[in-house]
């Protein structure tokens, strides 16, 4: 038996009338249409329902968004393996901090528009949906666009990156100076930054 009939069968449907409904058939066509992973996901797991009054409640729900367009899912990517890895203490670097940075907008984003709806069948379900405006902030505030660790994340750091711009101004100085002095004997005249070290071919 497949793992939907097994789904199905504990939802005490009898698995051969959902094979004549084609309800797997129906089932994966909606999966190929979701927006996102979790919508494939979601829709992979759907059974049949345990009532009348669970089935009119999300019957309500499409009809409330078909009535109000469509829900904004732009932005949302499946995180939950940097997640993890943050969870079992992986340092995550700057491009996958943003990443998670720019689902938690995309979620923040739906939340609100589901709120602003400003329908019953939807208010229940914009009340389960959790707010990240603190996260975001939090990422705003300490990672630029390209993923790097902002000059202004922390007063240290501004003072660190502050002292450290001079500094690498005499370095750039000295190895062009040592360019010109032994041109002979380098390979490339071009000074390489080489794991944050200034590098002479």
């Amino acid at each position: 038996m497949t793992e939907g009939a097994v789904r199905d069968t504990v939802a005490g449907i009898d698995p051969s009338l959902l094979e004549t409904l084609a309800f797997g058939r129906i089932r994966d066509a909606l999966a190929d249409r979701a927006a996102t992973r979790f919508g494939m996901e979601a829709a992979g797991r759907l059974a049949p329902l345990a009532g009348p009054d669970e089935a009119a409640v999300r019957l309500d729900r499409i009809d409330a968004i078909r009535s109000t367009g469509e829900l904004p899912l732009g932005g949302i990517e499946d995180v939950r393996g940097l997640l993890d890895a943050a969870r079992d203490a992986r340092l995550l670097d700057g491009r996958e901090i943003l990443s998670i940075g720019y689902t938690l907008d995309g979620c923040e984003r739906l939340r609100r528009a589901v709120a602003e709806r400003e329908r019953p069948a939807l208010d229940a379900l914009a009340a389960t949906m959790g707010s990240f405006e603190g996260w975001l902030r939090l990422v705003r505030e300490q990672i630029d666009g390209d993923g790097e660790v902002r000059d202004d994340a922390t007063p240290k750091l501004r003072e660190i990156r502050r002292r450290l711009r001079p500094m690498r101004g005499r370095i750039r100085d000295h190895m062009n100076t040592l360019l010109e002095r032994y041109a002979e004997a380098i390979q490339d005249p071009i000074v390489t930054l080489r794991r944050d070290r200034y590098v002479l071919s």
